[in-house]
């Protein structure tokens, strides 16, 4: 009875309960962990319920007992009515009114029952109603739960959407950057490989022109050689000549000397002998004018001899006088040519003066002019040195402002994808704190890599600097060096006019 009594409130609340959370609880939205959660609402009465000790006294098994489906009486003014205020079912089965032939026990007794089934109806109504209410509670609470969880969900898909934009907005960021660090690497490395090839370039024509500056010292050096040797040819050829021409006078003076003693000397045998045959024809002529004219007799042979003799010492004298003459004439010619080869060794002489001053103002101008280029390529140098130290002065601050830029960005990246594996769950803590630290110790080594490069770059830079300082100084002590043998050497002349100028000055010797 108990059972059929729970019956009809189970079948009116039951629906209502269920359309109600039908309506509160959206099984689409949410799974079946949420209602799972909640303990479920016990709809049927257990046996620990509060029953009247009334309905304990309730026998169904005794006779002429309706149970809870039958129609409940009541005394209401005189007449039954049912006790529970139930839907119009429960009025269909209401049964017929007692006549007046059954007996009044019998009445007693069933509006005994019936206060005892009312009393149990109203009780079990109030219980119905309490878990009615509790249901209505537990619904709306659901319902309050449902809506908040709702509400974090929504929140938390947006902030997940915020998050998942930031983060887009952060890996765009990011690979921005890292366009921008790689074009910016590109053209570090563009504008180092280019500086790199102009340092080259630089440096080949330096060695170019310390080449051409060591030939040009080696002819300057060689022509100075040749100078020397030309002055020193020069000198010995002057000397040569003036021995010579002091010889030539000395020989001449003494052939003139011979000569003229030769001459004396022939002129006083031929005046002797003249005086002798003079003499000797007065001693004739005296001879024959003394002597009576008669036959003429044949010469003597002895007085013919010595006609003979006197005419040819008058014919030898002759010669001698003519040779003499001719001997005169020849000095004469010889003295002709030795004042000529005398005035042509002086025209020669201030020729070669005229030429050695040329010489040296050629060579003072070429000193100038070397001093000034020399000059001009040390301060050319110099701001070569000086433009290099800028450019790698240039070159360390841009190698800095990438690797903080690169450092920014490495750090970034590493944080973005920190965050991503992080909000994406790919990876545990240990296995992402593993991976981390491998980056890091990666990024650590490329970093000292980087460092490792560029110092060793900045040494080389350094080296050749140095380099270039130390040929700076040798240029400027060899252009020293230089200027002082160039101002050492008085006078400048050419090996072939050297010789040249000996030949034409031993001519006069030749003509003598």
């Amino acid at each position: 009875m108990k059972k059929a009594a729970s019956s009809p409130p189970s079948a009116e609340s039951g629906p209502r309960c269920d359309a109600g959370l039908a309506r509160r609880v959206d099984p689409a939205h949410h799974g079946s962990s949420t209602a799972a959660e909640r303990p479920e609402p016990d709809f049927v009465g257990s046996g620990d319920e509060s029953v009247p000790q009334s309905q304990a006294d309730f026998d169904p098994s005794r006779e002429g007992a309706i149970g809870p489906s039958d129609a409940v009486p009541t005394v209401e003014s005189g007449r039954p009515r049912h006790a529970a205020e139930g839907p119009a079912d429960d009025q269909s089965v209401r049964p017929d009114a007692p006549t007046d032939s059954e007996p009044s026990a019998e009445w007693q007794r069933l509006e005994h029952h019936a206060e005892q089934l009312a009393i149990f109806l109203r009780g079990r109504q109030r219980n119905l109603d309490q878990r009615e209410s509790e249901l209505n509670a537990c619904a709306s609470q659901w319902e309050q739960d449902v809506r908040s969880i709702r509400l974090e969900l929504d929140e938390s898909r947006h902030r997940l959407t915020a998050w998942r934009n930031e983060l887009e907005e952060k890996q765009a960021d990011v690979d921005r950057r890292a366009t921008a660090l790689a074009a910016a690497e590109m053209a570090n490395e563009q504008t180092h490989q280019d500086l790199q090839r102009t340092l080259r370039e630089r440096e080949d024509r330096l060695h170019a022109r310390e080449g051409q500056c060591v030939e040009r010292e080696s002819r300057v050096e060689r022509s100075e050689r040749l100078i020397e040797v030309a002055l020193r040819k020069l000198e010995t050829a002057r000397r040569d000549l003036e021995r010579r021409e002091q010889v030539d006078v000395q020989q001449s003076a003494a052939r003139r000397a011979e000569i003229e003693r030769r001459e004396w000397q022939l002129l006083k045998n031929v005046e002797s002998h003249l005086e002798c045959a003079e003499r000797e024809r007065e001693r004739q002529r005296r001879e024959t004018a003394s002597v009576p004219a008669r036959d003429p007799e044949p010469v003597p042979r002895e007085a013919s001899e010595e006609d003979l003799r006197a005419f040819r010492m008058v014919q030898e004298a002759a010669e001698r006088e003519r040779r003499v003459a001719l001997r005169d004439e020849q000095l004469d010619a010889r003295q002709r040519d030795v004042e000529a080869g005398w005035e042509a060794l002086r025209t020669e002489r201030a020729r070669w003066a005229e030429e050695e001053a040329s010489r040296s103002r050629q060579a003072a101008q070429r000193q100038h002019d070397h001093t000034e280029s020399l000059a001009r390529e040390r301060a050319r140098l110099e701001s070569l040195v000086a433009r290099a130290a800028r450019l790698r002065s240039l070159a360390l601050a841009a190698q800095r402002d990438a690797r903080r830029i690169h450092g920014e960005s490495l750090e970034i990246r590493l944080a973005a994808e920190q965050l991503w594996n992080l909000a994406s769950d790919r990876l545990d803590p240990a296995m992402a704190a593993r991976r981390f630290a491998d980056l890091r110790s990666r990024i650590a080594a490329y970093f000292v890599e980087e460092r490792r490069r560029i110092a060793a770059r900045a040494d080389e830079l350094r080296e050749s600097a140095k380099r270039l300082a130390q040929r700076d100084a040798a240029l400027t002590r060899e252009r020293e060096a230089w200027v002082r043998r160039t101002r050492g050497a008085t006078r400048v002349t050419s090996s072939e006019t050297a010789c040249g100028r000996s030949a034409a000055g031993g001519s006069p010797d030749r003509a003598a």
